[in-house]
């Protein structure tokens, strides 16, 4: 894929500067600027924009091919993916939000990844990852609260609506309590920082293998 800053004015570009910025908002990958008749002629810019544009394109549309379901089988330090699965678009996807049953309703499409991360025998970092058609490009990891130990459906919501390939993990544990830190040093340290560490470190793994491409930003 290639990425370029077009500079033109206006005119250049036979557009008002208003259709010129709806042109620059095609992708995030492409900025147009405007400027002086000093610059070169448009015609001399224009094999760059289309092969940004071509680029784009085979970029999204390679992601949209992709083996989802053939993630589980993909060679992550320390973890196991357990379902790789397509969300269609428009999807209704019942979901357990803080102990609380939801719909996430009309949903892009996009690519639900689950595993378990085993830093050692006795861990189990529980995450998500959702993997958008549309992307971005960029990685978003959704956080948690109080004592986490769930999954942050509505943080993954938000993150895949805007084309983000966003991860969210329980923090090593089950449960909106306590209990499970009495006695558990190593519980504690997942909780307070490894688990989304090793989250990240995963999520990049899986998305540079998924898009052939990693994250441009995190």
């Amino acid at each position: 894929t290639v990425f370029s800053t077009i500079t033109l004015s206006p005119k250049e570009a036979g557009c008002s500067r208003t259709n010129c910025k709806l042109l620059a908002g095609l992708t995030p990958a492409v900025t147009i600027s405007f400027c002086s008749r000093r610059h070169a002629p448009i015609m001399k810019r224009l094999p760059i924009l289309t092969i940004v544009l071509i680029g784009l394109m085979g970029w999204q549309l390679g992601a949209a091919a992709a083996d989802c379901a053939g993630l589980v089988s993909a060679k992550i330090a320390d973890t196991q993916i357990s379902r790789a699965e397509r969300v269609s678009s428009g999807t209704a996807l019942p979901v357990t939000i803080f102990g609380s049953p939801a719909v996430l309703q009309d949903l892009p499409a996009f690519c639900r990844v689950v595993g378990i991360i085993r830093p050692r025998q006795d861990a189990a970092i529980g995450f998500e990852l959702w993997l958008p058609d549309q992307w971005n490009g960029r990685y978003l990891q959704a956080g948690n609260g109080g004592f986490a130990g769930v999954i942050v459906y509505n943080g993954l919501e938000q993150g895949i609506r805007h084309g983000f390939a966003v991860a969210s993990t329980d923090d090593g544990h089950v449960g909106a309590d306590a209990a499970w830190a009495l006695g558990h040093a190593e519980l504690i340290a997942d909780y307070g920082y490894r688990a989304v560490h090793l989250t990240r470190s995963a999520a990049k793994a899986i998305i540079t293998a998924y898009y052939d491409h990693p994250s441009t930003y995190d």
